[in-house]
């Protein structure tokens, strides 16, 4: 059985948020919490699925997050369909794998100087911010293709004009 014990964090002593808890746990739990944590060890990563990479030794939860901001960097580089559909094919084993949904009729793609949106919105089933009329995000035309020199030329400037102020 633990002892919850306060300690101070510092400041007024009558403030109950100054406080915080710990359990103080007798010498014989902490040896067979020990003793279980180091068994386990051995076989735990033959429990836990691949796919799982956060707790097992040799595994990292980034991992899963770098693969995906690696996944947006593909489609950001070139804004083409095929890599748009081989995100989607990710992200649809990523669903099957996790057992999650994934809903693209609720999905929204931001298309920021991407041409075609209606074909993206037919191979994607997504909706797309910004179908009706062109508007800008972030200072970026969000739409259609625009003339990307004279898109990039208005943005420096804009830029040159907030750090002259």
């Amino acid at each position: 059985m633990a002892v919850i014990k306060l300690l101070s964090k510092g400041g007024n002593r009558l403030v109950l948020k100054n406080w915080k808890p710990i359990s103080l746990l007798p010498l014989t739990y902490k040896l067979i919490g020990k003793i279980l944590s180091e068994r386990l060890k051995s076989i735990l990563p033959r429990l836990v699925d691949q796919d799982q990479m956060g707790f097992v030794e040799g595994r990292n939860i980034m991992d899963n997050v770098l693969s995906i901001k690696l996944c947006q960097d593909m489609t950001n580089i070139t804004g083409n369909e095929i890599n748009f559909l081989t995100l989607k094919c990710i992200i649809e084993k990523f669903k099957r794998i996790a057992g999650a949904r994934l809903n693209l009729s609720k999905s929204i793609i931001l298309p920021i100087m991407m041409d075609r949106r209606e074909n993206w919105l037919h191979q994607t089933g997504c909706q797309i911010l910004g179908q009706q009329d062109e508007s800008t995000y972030l200072g970026c035309k969000i739409g259609e293709i625009v003339g990307h020199q004279q898109h990039t030329l208005d943005l420096a400037e804009k830029s040159h004009r907030r750090i002259a102020h």
